[in-house]
């Protein structure tokens, strides 16, 4: 394997060439800024750095015209990881690799920060799957969903639109779905409502009833 054969100081003082059996030039070192130029690939069995970290730049990607992927270091005991692009097209940044394959990504967009996932992606809330994105475009959710406001929208102008679908999974008769009304936070509220419910019949069909419920 390559072995060091030689150290010497090379022209500007403070700058340190560390040449390979072959006599290609290996590392250099420049005490000068404190930095390490390896010409080839690192490796290594572990690594410990105490200040920033650059990759593909040698400045901090903070702005449009730097790319590359830096971390940073900051205050309150912080490192700011940055994935950096020029281009403002659809650019993947980082990418999630399993033995599947990519299975997800994270790219962007013009001013968009995106999420991809190959199939559906979940959202996970106390060790929990809460949301699923599923691959159909659709989304499910682990328990019930609250609101201030909602407006279900077509986006094409003229079509029928099912704007809300209230589905169970029973097959039974006399099963049924609700939709309630409830229009106060008092106490008594949720027994006091109105409501629309359907009902499964012994003909496979629904009955529709629309009643109250209180006094």
């Amino acid at each position: 394997g390559s072995t060091v054969s030689r150290i010497y100081a090379a022209t500007g003082g403070g700058v340190f060439d560390l040449y390979n059996g072959s006599g290609s030039n290996a590392i250099r070192l420049d005490a000068r800024d404190g930095t390490a130029t390896f010409a080839s690939s690192v490796s290594a069995t572990d690594g410990n750095f105490s200040g920033d970290v650059k990759i593909g730049t040698t400045t901090d990607p903070t702005v449009t015209n730097l790319g590359g992927i830096a971390f940073t270091s900051a205050n309150n005991n912080r490192s700011i990881a940055r994935f950096a692009t020029t281009g403002t097209g659809s650019l993947n940044l980082v990418d999630f690799i399993n033995g599947n394959g990519i299975i997800g990504q994270v790219f962007t967009e013009g001013n968009k920060f995106n999420l991809k996932s190959s199939e559906s992606f979940g959202l996970f809330t106390n060790g929990t799957e809460s949301l699923t994105l599923n691959s159909d475009q659709s989304a499910t959710f682990a328990s019930s969903v609250s609101a201030t406001d909602g407006l279900f929208k077509d986006a094409n102008s003229g079509a029928n639109l099912d704007a809300l679908i209230l589905q169970n999974s029973e097959t039974t008769d006399a099963t049924s779905t609700t939709l309630k009304f409830v229009n106060s936070t008092d106490v008594t509220s949720s027994s006091n409502t109105t409501f629309i419910k359907s009902i499964r019949n012994s003909s496979n069909d629904n009955d529709l009833i629309i009643g109250y419920d209180g006094t």
